[in-house]
């Protein structure tokens, strides 16, 4: 008696196995995990098709683009210079602690630059090296690992303002992946704004002293001479003057 009830279940086991596999509509693929496996290209097997699955996720992930449109209310010959000169970066982002130039000679493309930013409690040091520099309307930088990326500045006047686009793309190693790998795309995005604003506030700051100092010494057309004075009175001594007979 047990051995037929065994038979019988067995049975029953088999042929509930052949109506789920004949459930499915004809001409239709089956969608099992299985099926997707089996089917991966070269014949791979499970195990080493979800581990390349990994791999490639995990480098994608630390892959980030971030493009910034701003508009600065200043004349593109006022902001450009800030963009195309490491060393002013630090007027306006504060992540930017040093820049030096490592080439002899005025920057032009290919000078590099010894560079140091801080994030957070942390100092990354890596080089920048100019790419390409089209005065007043395009610059880009190219940074080292850590950072692994390529920034572009790209500039268009608009009247009495200028209109920039920031295109951000690097992929991240080493220390920088667990510091600011976590940081969802908006954040970054946020960051890197607050840097032209900071830009544009400064360029402010800079106008009105200007205008102050204009106010309190005007501009003349003529300004005087200080050896004016005395280059009359030798004239007028030298007319009245007795001449030699």
């Amino acid at each position: 008696m047990a051995d037929s009830r065994r038979i019988h279940l067995r049975r029953n086991r088999h042929s509930l196995l052949a109506r789920r596999v004949t459930s499915c509509p004809p001409g239709e693929r089956r969608r099992t995990l299985s099926t997707v496996e089996n089917d991966a290209p070269g014949g791979r097997d499970r195990q080493t098709t979800a581990a390349l699955s990994r791999i490639r996720v995990a480098e994608r992930s630390w892959e980030r683009r971030v493009v910034v449109d701003a508009t600065v209310n200043h004349r593109v010959e006022t902001v450009f210079p800030y963009l195309s000169d490491p060393t002013r970066w630090h007027d306006f982002a504060p992540a930017v602690v040093f820049r030096r130039q490592i080439d002899a000679g005025p920057p032009s493309v290919g000078t590099r630059w010894m560079a140091t930013d801080r994030i957070g409690p942390y100092r990354i040091h890596f080089i920048d090296r100019l790419d390409v520099l089209d005065e007043n309307r395009r610059a880009v930088w190219l940074s080292s690992a850590p950072w692994n990326s390529r920034v572009e500045y790209a500039c268009i006047e608009s009247g009495e303002a200028t209109r920039i686009r920031a295109d951000y793309v690097g992929d991240l190693s080493d220390s920088l992946r667990w510091q600011v790998g976590w940081l969802p795309g908006w954040a970054t995005h946020w960051i890197l704004a607050q840097d032209f604003r900071r830009l544009d506030r400064l360029l402010t700051r800079e106008c009105r002293e200007a205008d102050r100092w204009q106010l309190q010494h005007p501009r003349r057309e003529n300004p005087p001479d200080p050896n004016g004075a005395d280059r009359r009175a030798g004239t007028a001594a030298h007319r009245t003057a007795p001449r030699a007979s």
